[in-house]
């Protein structure tokens, strides 16, 4: 998958305690299946194209930094961008900037692997719990090794279709002095048959400047598969960017 990012949102899970559930699947089984399940989704993708929205929040600041961008990232996972509107001053823009810098220079063919998957991750089934209108399995994730693309926490998945919905923790290695490991939960919504991040939000202790919030809202989405129709999925009206 290969599309863990920054998010933090209240997912509000209920935990099933109905004896009907059948028992959680032993979590090698679990990895398996959901790497499998990943990995024929993306190979029918050809680009995908999306808009976000960044928000940048720090209490000592008068107004928060705001900036949209289009974003593109081809079959291989290397990214483009365009940025489309940015309300920020000074060190905000640089940071807001750099940030979309830092995903173009991780993508492609020679990024790390961060896939939910058996070689990155060991997984221990929690249990069955309501995530909505889904069912999903509760896993605790233990990464294999020590990596700024890899979360020390939490996921959820929906149990039919070995998907994610929900995934937080903290990176095992630091991302720089200033920011640290901060905390990381990203959320995800389905597309057509993909599954594709509908916000992110980190939360770190910045050296100086304190606490820091980054918010990422993916509001619209134009999906071209290999084969089948484009998808499209958007807030309100979708950009004509997502066109271009």
């Amino acid at each position: 998958m290969g599309r863990t990012g920054f998010a933090l949102a209240a997912l509000g899970a209920v935990v099933i305690t109905s004896p009907a559930a059948p028992p959680p699947p032993a979590g090698c089984d679990l990895a398996a299946k959901v790497a499998a399940a990943d990995k024929k989704r993306d190979a029918n993708i050809r680009e995908v194209r999306s808009v976000r929205q960044y928000r940048l929040h720090n209490p000592r600041w008068e107004k928060d930094a705001t900036m949209t961008a289009l974003v593109s990232s081809d079959q291989n996972g290397r990214k483009k961008y365009k940025i489309l509107d940015m309300q920020a001053e000074g060190t905000q823009k640089t940071v807001l900037k750099r940030i979309l810098e830092g995903e173009v220079e991780v993508s492609g063919e020679k990024a790390e692997d961060s896939s939910l998957s058996p070689d990155n991750y060991e997984f221990t089934t929690l249990g069955y719990e309501s995530c909505g209108a889904r069912r999903c399995l509760a896993v605790q994730l233990t990464p294999k090794r020590k990596s700024k693309v890899l979360l020390e926490g939490k996921a959820w998945f929906d149990v039919d279709e070995s998907a994610p919905i929900r995934v937080e923790g903290r990176p095992t290695k630091s991302l720089g002095f200033w920011v640290g490991r901060p905390l990381i939960v990203q959320e995800f919504r389905k597309v057509g048959d993909f599954w594709l991040s509908s916000s992110n939000k980190s939360v770190a202790e910045v050296k100086i400047i304190g606490k820091t919030e980054l918010t990422v809202k993916f509001v619209d989405y134009s999906v071209t598969p290999k084969s089948g129709a484009p998808l499209m999925a958007c807030a309100r009206a979708c950009s004509p960017k997502l066109s271009d």
